[in-house]
């Protein structure tokens, strides 16, 4: 099974990004609250999957790249490692911490 990761561009107020994600609209959705755009300006390639057994579902890998894309003005690839996503039940989350 292989890591969550996401590619994310910010350019002109809009985001454009790819990620392994089983819910393309509650990706967008959330890179748009998260970097203050509206939904329309904020497109999600679907990636393969592989297994990803219901983590793919939460797009916090992928609004990390999109916030991260916004503040350094440059795209943004996130890779998470196996340690940061597993071994644990509960899912976790995207903290603003930048």
């Amino acid at each position: 099974m292989e890591p969550p990761a996401a590619l994310a561009v910010y350019r002109d107020g809009k985001v454009e990004a790819w990620a392994p994600t089983q819910s393309p609209q509650g990706a967008r959705d959330a890179i748009a609250e998260a970097v203050g755009a509206k939904k329309e300006d904020v497109t999600v390639h679907v990636t393969l999957l592989g297994g990803a057994f219901g983590r793919k579902s939460f797009p916090d890998f992928a609004v990390e790249a999109a916030v991260l894309s916004k503040k350094t003005g440059k795209p943004v690839k996130v890779v998470w490692t196996r340690g940061t996503t597993s071994g644990s039940t509960r899912i976790i989350r995207f903290r603003r911490c930048i």
